[in-house]
């Protein structure tokens, strides 16, 4: 093994808001390749379920982009409605609830 040299970390102070989103194309893609949210939109989680207009696949898609961004609570994703295209772009999601 060679040696190799050390890489210069800059560090810039900026108000910008940081936004770890470049793992969610990889997410987005490996989950597009699978069968997981065909699967999930075909289960019936409950009868009584009030928004059946929001697909299963779409939730569970947008938590994980949650997660992937190191972001545990669901209530987290008002944080992203400004840019609710690049979301559900980036994930694969289908539709998206207002409110």
């Amino acid at each position: 093994m060679g040696h190799r040299p050390m890489k210069n970390i800059k560090i810039e102070f900026t108000n910008e808001r940081i936004i770890p989103a470049s793992g969610l194309a990889v997410v987005g893609a490996i989950l597009g390749k699978s069968d997981f949210v065909k699967r999930c939109n075909r289960m019936d989680v409950t009868k009584n379920c009030s928004q059946h207009q929001i697909k299963n696949g779409d939730i569970l898609l947008t938590y994980m982009g949650l997660l992937t961004m190191g972001k545990p609570a669901y209530e987290s994703v008002h944080e992203f409605d400004d840019d609710q295209e690049f979301y559900k772009y980036a994930l694969g999601i289908t539709s998206t609830s207002s409110g």
